[in-house]
């Protein structure tokens, strides 16, 4: 079973394995989540390619992980415009992950995954 923005049966599998710790993992990533956003707005304003492409992959891997796919797709989304030198909708496209990341922590403090 899976939503636009989560994957539930990814979660399932990590409640499985990871039993309560599976609430810090979550929490970790909202913290870091803020920052995140932050980094990526600097760095596409200032024009630093570089930055964008090591962010948005280290968000794609760390939403991916945990099964966060919309936050994971937009990431991908931002990483191939920068792979193909296509850096025309890169703002647009962090705003749009910035969206998703909201929405979703939304929806993880509606299945009780955050507090």
């Amino acid at each position: 079973m899976s939503n636009n923005n989560i994957n539930i049966t990814t979660i399932n599998e990590l409640k499985e394995i990871l039993e309560d710790d599976i609430f810090s993992l979550f929490q970790e990533f909202r913290s870091n989540a803020a920052d995140i956003i932050k980094k990526l707005k600097s760095a596409a304003d200032n024009n630093n390619t570089n930055d964008v492409l090591h962010l948005a992959h280290t968000i794609k891997g760390s939403s991916g992980n945990l099964g966060l796919k919309n936050i994971s797709d937009i990431s991908q989304q931002i990483e191939t415009s920068l792979r193909l030198q296509d850096e025309t909708d890169i703002a647009s496209l962090i705003s749009k992950l910035e969206t998703s990341i909201t929405s979703t922590l939304a929806e993880l403090t509606e299945m009780e995954l955050l507090k």
